[in-house]
């Protein structure tokens, strides 16, 4: 018998911004879909509100366990009347407080299907590792408190319908694994998916097509010719897509530099970068002023998004499209950049060229914008 609810939202906790934004930019292909901070009062309407996937943003990838725990403790706390599903997103490189926050579903007795896979990235999960340009990452060491249980074959899925507070890691390759294991998720009230993207995305549109849920799909028909890419990522991938951007079209300009000159400085394809953690002392309202005179936002690593929308007193961001895995598009809704486009991507996330994909995709120039 289909265990499932017929009216339910579907709610997906996320520990950062970018991660949160990247697969609601996907959900929103099938469902309407929105990003909210857990914290901002705002999320106590979501019930009201005409959107059936939500992605609660915890902000909590960099504090401490037992906080992180308590984020994720308070969010299923308001959502616990039972006329919701959930789906837990972790960080696509294995960061941040992955057990501490899967706890409380497992105290809560549901069971937890994990795996991490994403083809495009050639990223995919065997025997309990990420494994990604022949280099291996192990889930299992994301555990001291619980032993998860690893299920080679999708088949034996069946099997752990009638656990309770489990955790599961399944093995997974392409899209057809993904979606197998989705199905078998959608069709079980009590399980919780449990991936960087995929997985998640899958159940939830597996579970709008079996509730008939319709979906008024966004269309992005804003006017876009000047972006800001805000960059507070210093990973080697980040610089050298700098540097890419550079050699196409882009001003490079330091954020210390930028502020010597009163924000002075005038150009239709800009990028602004800094280190997050050396100089977020120098994000400032000012900056977030400066962003008003752009069309869209490209913020990009995880602690430098959840600054810069939260300074602009943002509510939500309504998301309309995705343009590369966990590169999601939305529209900013609430505080002073009300409106205007946002773009988040990862610090890890995409090749050189992905700077200038997202500058083609947001002029209308790339065949990869489906949207015009």
């Amino acid at each position: 018998m289909l265990e499932v609810y017929m009216d339910l939202k579907f709610i997906v906790i996320s520990d950062d911004l970018t991660g949160a934004n990247g697969i609601s930019g996907f959900m929103s292909r099938f469902c309407n879909s929105i990003v909210i901070n857990y914290d901002n009062s705002f999320i106590n309407d979501v019930a009201s509100l005409p959107y059936n996937c939500v992605v609660v943003n915890t902000k909590s990838r960099m504090i401490d366990g037992v906080s992180a725990k308590n984020c994720v403790n308070y969010v299923l706390g308001l959502f616990n009347n039972g006329r919701y599903r959930f789906g837990k997103r972790i960080d696509s490189a294995l960061r941040g407080n992955i057990e501490d926050e899967i706890l409380p579903f497992i105290e809560r007795g549901f069971i937890i299907v994990i795996t991490d896979t994403i083809p495009e990235y050639g990223r995919y999960t065997t025997n309990g590792f990420t494994v990604i340009n022949n280099s291996r990452d192990s889930i299992l060491t994301r555990f001291s408190r619980v032993t998860p249980i690893i299920i080679n074959d999708i088949n034996k899925l069946i099997d752990i319908k009638n656990t309770t507070g489990k955790v599961f890691i399944i093995d997974s390759r392409s899209h057809d694994d993904l979606r197998k294991i989705a199905n078998f998720i959608t069709r079980n009230q009590n399980i919780v998916p449990v991936d960087p993207l995929y997985l998640i995305a899958y159940t939830a549109q597996q579970h709008a097509a079996l509730i008939h849920q319709e979906q008024s799909r966004l269309i992005m028909n804003k006017v876009t010719r000047r972006i800001a890419f805000v960059i507070g990522s210093t990973q080697e991938m980040t610089i050298k897509q700098i540097n890419y951007a550079k050699s196409h079209g882009f001003y490079v300009i330091g954020l210390y530099d930028l502020i010597k000159t009163n924000y002075a400085v005038d150009n239709d394809w800009i990028i602004i970068y800094f280190d997050y953690m050396r100089d977020r002392g120098l994000l400032t309202q000012e900056l977030v002023k400066y962003l008003m005179n752009f069309d869209a936002i490209v913020l990009s690593g995880g602690e430098t998004a959840n600054f810069i929308f939260e300074l602009s007193g943002g509510l939500f961001i309504e998301s309309i499209a995705d343009i590369m895995p966990l590169i999601g598009v939305g529209i900013i809704k609430g505080g002073i950049l009300d409106g205007k486009l946002i773009v988040t991507k990862g610090g890890f996330i995409g090749k050189e060229d992905t700077y200038v994909i997202i500058r083609d995709f947001l002029l209308g120039l790339s065949a990869k914008n489906k949207n015009r």
